[in-house]
């Protein structure tokens, strides 16, 4: 009962106390972000947040445990569902929990409707798989809610399965976002390994066939000034073989991924 303690009293705006508190939330169990704002932005509405997603057995957990990642008394469950609602708000997390204060709401209601509307949308439009955990699905939600109905759900469940079983595609759980804008870049599409890149290399002698074909001054580069690039995309049906395997100089293979 003797011993010592060293207090801080903090003169400072909001904002600069939360950047000390930053710089001293360093040694034994660091909090995690949204335990500093909480912190931060008490009020009735927090109380009632906090039931809803940071208690265990809460609603948050019943409903959308399996879409989820993170620990839920850490905060990371509410965390979640405020980001994605904040971002269809236009609103930073922590603006977001300082209008619910400012507005002297008493409950989470808006926040549990919204997450409830987002585990709803997934689960009827899509079969459940382990690769959905952990996905921004109420970001999904805010940009492309209407964009397929429950009837598309055996269309989607086709694709999916399709992907799943393309050795193409590298990273699975870049389908579902891929379903909604097409960015080949969520699938992660198997690259040309370097045995083919050289081979090919040797086959067109280091020219880039459409510098060749548009007389360009120059025709011939060094291996590393060329790209590998499917003769027929991915999205056509091509394969990532020696076959499908042309060298295209850096110009020339951005140019046809822009396409």
């Amino acid at each position: 009962m003797n011993y010592e303690l060293m207090v801080y009293f903090c003169d400072g705006s909001e904002s600069e106390v939360l950047e000390w508190f930053k710089i001293v939330n360093i040694a034994g169990v660091v909090l995690k972000p949204q335990e500093i704002l909480n912190a931060l932005n008490t009020s009735e509405w927090l109380t009632h947040a906090k039931r809803l997603f940071s208690k265990t057995g809460c609603p948050a957990a019943n409903i959308g445990k399996k879409y989820l990642t993170g620990e839920m008394n850490r905060q990371t469950y509410l965390e979640t569902a405020l980001k994605w609602i904040s971002a269809r708000q236009n609103l930073t997390i922590d603006g977001y929990m300082k209008l619910q204060a400012k507005n002297k709401v008493t409950n989470a209601d808006e926040l549990w409707n919204y997450f409830e509307a987002v585990i709803e949308w997934v689960e009827k439009r899509f079969n459940y798989r382990k690769q959905m955990e952990g996905l921004d699905w109420g970001l999904l939600y805010n940009q492309y809610e209407k964009k397929y109905t429950e009837e598309d759900k055996d269309y989607l469940e086709e694709r999916i399965k399709n992907y799943l079983l393309d050795e193409e595609v590298q990273k699975k759980a870049g389908i579902y976002s891929y379903l909604f804008d097409d960015n080949l870049s969520h699938l992660n599409l198997r690259q040309f390994p370097e045995k083919i890149k050289i081979e090919v290399f040797e086959k067109q002698n280091g020219i880039c066939p459409q510098c060749e074909i548009e007389k360009k001054a120059k025709t011939k580069y060094n291996i590393d000034e060329m790209d590998a690039d499917h003769i027929t995309p991915w999205i056509e049906g091509g394969s990532t073989t020696t076959e499908n395997c042309q060298l295209l100089c850096k110009f020339h293979n951005r140019k046809k991924g822009a396409r």
